[in-house]
C-alpha cells in the first residue's frame, strides 16, 4: 500500500493536459478560458442617449434659444437627422445622439408648448445624459484573462461585445459503470440477497455540480467476460471512467484482472486509507480509470479525494485547498492509516460524526466536510487543529 500524499502525487504526475476547445457562449458557464479575450468592438459602439428624453446642442441651451423640436430619434434608428441651431431632437434610451447635439435632458423636467422644448430645471450640465462611445470597453482592450472561470454576467458581457463562442478547457467525458449481481435500481422490488444500486447516482449528482453530465452505463454482473466487455466498450467512450464494485480481492471481483487484460496501466493499487483501501488508479493513452469501493461511504469519499481533484485540474480549474479547524471533542484511531471522516464544521469547530462504517451513507448525508486525520495520529485531542476538506 501507498500513503495517501504519494496515491495523489501519482496522479498529479500521470493527468492528462487540459483539451482547449471552441465552445459556443452559450454553453460557457462554469469553463475556465484557455486564452486571453481581447475586445473585438468598443462599448458603447458609438454616443447614445442614457435615458428618454431631449437632444440638444448645450451651447444653444446656454444662449436661452427656443428649441424647436423637429425630430424623433429611436433606438435602432440605421439614419441620424441632423439637428440644426435652435433644434432639439426627442430621443429614447439607447438611442444614438444625432450630429448636432452634446446633451440629453430627461423627459421628467421638460415641457413640450406649441413645438417649442421647455426645460423646468436650470440645473444642466453639458454632456449629462449620454453614454460615451468606449466608455465601457475599447476596442483592442484586454477584457478577460486567461484562467477565469466564466459566470453568469461574464456571459453577458462577453455576448455585449459580440463574442458567440471562446476557447475554453473542455469538460471530460465520464462513464460510471456500477458492478454488482446484487444490485438493483431504485423503484423495483427486492429480492432476497439483493439491495439498491446507489454508487451510480452520488456519483453522478457530485459531477453535475462540476458541471460534468456523466454517462450512466448498465449494472454489469461479477462474470468475468461480462465485466471485461463492459469496461472495454465504456472506455471507448469516455476520458475518465469510474468503475464502483469488484475491485478488491474477492472470488468475484474481477475489474483489476479485466483492466490489465484490457491495457489499462497500473498508477497504483491500494492506499493506506479508511474507508477506502482498495482503491486503483490508472490510465490508457490520455485516458483515466478509476476502480472505487463498492461500499457507499467508500465511494464518495474516495471521490472527493482523488476523482474531483484530478478532474478540476482537466478543466483547466485549482482544486480547493482544505482548511483548518479545531475538534470539538476527543478522539482515538489506529496509527497507520489516513482515516477520512464525515463531520460537521460550524463556527470553526468540528465535529464527528456517528457512522462512520464504510457502508452508511445516514452520516455522509448530514455533512458538510470530510476530516482528515493522518496515519500517524492516534490520540487527538479536543481542540486539535485538523485538515477539513469542505463538501458544501
Amino acid at each position: 500500500m501507498i500513503s495517501v500524499s504519494e496515491a495523489k502525487a501519482i496522479l498529479s504526475q500521470n493527468l492528462p493536459e487540459p483539451i482547449v476547445v471552441t465552445s459556443p457562449l452559450d454553453l460557457c458557464l462554469g469553463k475556465v478560458l484557455a486564452a486571453d479575450l481581447y475586445s473585438p468592438i468598443s462599448v458603447p459602439l458609438f454616443d447614445n442617449a442614457a435615458m428618454d428624453g431631449y437632444a440638444f446642442a448645450f451651447a444653444d441651451y446656454e444662449e436661452k434659444k427656443p428649441l424647436k423640436v423637429s425630430h424623433v430619434v429611436q433606438a435602432g434608428a440605421p439614419f441620424l437627422p441632423e439637428v440644426k441651431n435652435g433644434e432639439a431632437a426627442r430621443i429614447f434610451t439607447g438611442a444614438p445622439v444625432p450630429p448636432g447635439t452634446d446633451t440629453v435632458v430627461m423627459q421628467e423636467i421638460c415641457e413640450i408648448d406649441q413645438g417649442q422644448l421647455k426645460i423646468l430645471s436650470k440645473d444642466i450640465k453639458k454632456g449629462e445624459n449620454i453614454r460615451l462611445k468606449g466608455s465601457q470597453t475599447k476596442t483592442g482592450e484586454l477584457i478577460m484573462e486567461k484562467g477565469l472561470q466564466l459566470n453568469p454576467a461574464m456571459i453577458g458581457f462577453l455576448a455585449g461585445l459580440g463574442l458567440s463562442e471562446l476557447p475554453v478547457y473542455k469538460f471530460p467525458n465520464v462513464v460510471v459503470l456500477t458492478s454488482g449481481k446484487e444490485l438493483v435500481l431504485p423503484g423495483k422490488p427486492l429480492l432476497p440477497g439483493q439491495i439498491y444500486e446507489s454508487n451510480s447516482y452520488a456519483l453522478r449528482a457530485t459531477l453535475a455540480e462540476l458541471g460534468i453530465t456523466a454517462t450512466k452505463w448498465p449494472t454489469v454482473d461479477d462474470e468475468p467476460e461480462k465485466v471485461r466487455l463492459s469496461i472495454k466498450e465504456a472506455l471507448v467512450n469516455c476520458d475518465v471512467l469510474l468503475i464502483t464494485g469488484g475491485i478488491s480481492v474477492g472470488e468475484y471481483d474481477f475489474v483489476q484482472a479485466a483492466l490489465e487484460d484490457l491495457g489499462v496501466e497500473k498508477l497504483f493499487y491500494k492506499v493506506k486509507q479508511k474507508p477506502g483501501k482498495p482503491l486503483y488508479a490508472g490510465k490508457k493513452g490520455d485516458k483515466l480509470v478509476f476502480g472505487l469501493p463498492g461500499n457507499p461511504a467508500s465511494t464518495l469519499t474516495c471521490f472527493y479525494q482523488y476523482v474531483k481533484p484530478s478532474l478540476l485540474q482537466m478543466m483547466g480549474k485549482k482544486p480547493e485547498d482544505p482548511i483548518s479547524a479545531a475538534l470539538k471533542t476527543t478522539f482515538q484511531k489506529k496509527e497507520g492509516l489516513t482515516q477520512f471522516m464525515k463531520g460537521r464544521l460550524t463556527d470553526g469547530l468540528v465535529h464527528l460524526l456517528t457512522g462512520q462504517e464504510s457502508y452508511k451513507m445516514n452520516s455522509f448525508a448530514v455533512s458538510n466536510c470530510l476530516v482528515e486525520l493522518p496515519e500517524s495520529d492516534t490520540d487527538l485531542a479536543k481542540g486539535t487543529l485538523v485538515k477539513v476538506h469542505l463538501l458544501q
